[in-house]
């Protein structure tokens, strides 16, 4: 005799329903309505976690029961893919009580290491980074005993953008080193996440003031993704490349990276980036000293940022409008410029402080020095508090000269000064910027 057709999950249902005596209307309970019941039952929609739990707490059964392996695997493994989709919209507050859902399975056919990384990741969307962290350093600690070094990657890349993000910069890098590590003990590391570990090294290498290394990481992830599929990556390592080589002086391939980048976004269609990749144009040309070229750049930037509603950009780019109507000498433009960039920047924000430091310079080429003096010292503190080191530096350094012209020697030495302790704490975060986890 042979063996009777396993019930499909739909059958179960309804066989267990029947013989409880109970219409498809009794089964009914919050987001479950019969006319579901009965699409379940007939196996036309496939039923999430949640309803299965539900279902199953009123037939008087556990979820395990209600289902066979098969369809148990293949349940967890879309709800898990559900999550991970909402986690990647930064949606951590759905996805978060689907891992869990996942997490409590008394079967699970996926690992709780992974579960416990993307929960982690979960926290720290919905705010609660301290629990974040924790997770987080139960990972890294089991990819390192067990020598996961996929999974110790990721945890660490992800470590290091939380860090980032709060502006722990230095253990952003730690981090990000440590990924880089994992990843070159892999044999065929993809080439993807290596160059994206590289530009993170990159940037937090520049934030701390070490322009070689960074340097040296972003050339290492372009020359990698050179002939691969990875456009948006190569435009933004262009973006990278032209503000590193035009704060060396490198105008002539700050200036060629800048434009390929602004290339590689038109192509692809990818308008926000493209716009942004203009403005850093217009920034290198200006450091270039092609302040003429530079402005004639900014006019269909602010009209991009203005339709796409992002302000504060819009207030970065009349800032840099209004820095090169300065050095053109046209101050009354330049004003014009400053008064729109104040309107649309934030309070405290760093394009607050931005717009400060250039109303400082303009007040300083119309030789109203106190003036100039008061926005300057407004700017620095603003910096400061946004551990903006290296504009702080170039602020005081300018604050100095001002002291200096007032006949103030006290404040002139006091500026001398801080500039001393801010450039040692420079000096220090490069330093450290070269240890290797």
């Amino acid at each position: 005799m042979k063996d009777k057709k396993p019930l499909t999950l739909g059958a179960k249902i309804k066989t267990l329903r029947l013989s409880k005596g109970l219409t498809q209307g009794e089964l009914t309970r919050g987001e479950i309505t019969a006319g579901l019941i009965s699409q379940i039952e007939s196996d036309r929609v496939a039923p999430s976690l949640r309803v299965i739990t539900l279902l199953a707490e009123q037939l008087g059964v556990t979820p395990d029961e209600l289902m066979n392996e098969v369809e148990t695997r293949n349940l967890q493994m879309q709800t898990l893919k559900d999550a991970r989709d909402m986690l990647a919209d930064l949606n951590g507050e759905d996805a978060l009580p689907l891992l869990l859902q996942l997490q409590e399975s008394s079967v699970s056919y996926i690992p709780s290491i992974e579960l416990k990384l993307d929960i982690a990741y979960a926290k720290e969307l919905v705010g609660d980074v301290e629990t974040a962290i924790n997770l987080y350093a139960d990972v890294e600690q089991y990819a390192f005993t067990h020598e996961d070094h996929w999974l110790g990657s990721q945890c660490m890349n992800r470590q290091g953008e939380l860090y980032f993000r709060l502006s722990r910069v230095s253990l952003a890098l730690h981090c990000f080193k440590k990924a880089l590590s994992f990843l070159n003990e892999l044999s065929t590391p993809p080439v993807q996440h290596i160059c994206n570990t590289r530009k993170n090294i990159s940037v937090c290498s520049y934030r701390l003031g070490n322009t070689e290394q960074a340097l040296e990481h972003a050339e290492l992830a372009y020359h990698d993704l050179q002939g691969t599929s990875f456009m948006s990556e190569m435009a933004e390592l262009c973006h990278i490349l032209s503000v590193l080589y035009v704060s060396q002086g490198g105008s002539d391939k700050a200036q060629q990276f800048a434009l390929d980048a602004v290339s590689i976004y038109r192509s692809l269609g990818m308008e926000p980036q493209l716009t942004d990749a203009k403005m850093n144009y217009a920034i290198v040309l200006k450091e270039s000293g092609d302040l003429t070229n530079a402005l004639s750049v900014l006019p269909s930037v602010i009209t991009e940022y203005y339709n796409q509603g992002r302000n504060l950009e819009l207030a970065s780019a009349w800032a840099e409008r209004a820095s090169c109507e300065i050095s053109l000498k046209q101050y009354d433009d330049a004003e014009r410029s400053l008064e729109r960039g104040f309107a649309l920047a934030e309070p405290d924000s760093l394009e607050y402080a931005e717009a400060l430091r250039i109303r400082g310079l303009l007040e300083a080429e119309r030789n109203q020095t106190e003036k100039a003096i008061e926005s300057l010292e407004t700017s620095l503190s603003l910096l400061l508090k946004l551990h903006k080191y290296m504009t702080s530096e170039q602020v005081l350094r300018t604050l100095k000269n001002l002291y200096t012209k007032l006949g103030d020697q006290i404040h002139s030495f006091e500026s001398h000064e801080r500039i001393c302790t801010l450039v040692a704490r420079i000096r220090h975060q490069k330093m450290t910027t070269f240890i290797t986890p």
